[in-house]
């Protein structure tokens, strides 16, 4: 279940869709790449809104999708604007309610 829910959160993110993506997170989200930290939902989103407003569009392959209990762990290659590929790695953890607690996204 955990898998549909984070490629739901990757299609939401490809769509640049604040609302949806807003909804998946715990008030608490932490969020970790590889040129940001952030805590909250109003900073997370803070930051999403940043990131799409800076590109035109994005899409995303799901290379692999593990889920282990409360976590999901993609690789994802990340295709920004007419840039090439990113290949990154998502550790997406979930609390009971299913909501997104923590994200981070390693660069590879």
């Amino acid at each position: 279940m955990l898998k549909e829910y984070s490629k739901k959160y990757f299609h939401f993110f490809k769509e640049k869709n604040i609302k949806e993506i807003s909804e998946m997170f715990s008030d608490n989200i932490q969020l970790t790449d590889w040129t940001i930290s952030c805590s909250g939902k109003n900073e997370v989103i803070k930051f999403y809104e940043k990131i799409f407003n800076d590109i035109d569009s994005i899409e995303i392959k799901i290379a692999n999708i593990y889920s282990i209990e409360f976590v999901v762990i993609a690789q994802l290659e990340i295709f920004i604007d007419d840039n090439d590929p990113i290949d990154v790695v998502d550790i997406i953890k979930f609390n009971e309610s299913n909501e997104i607690t923590n994200i981070k996204a390693y660069k590879c």
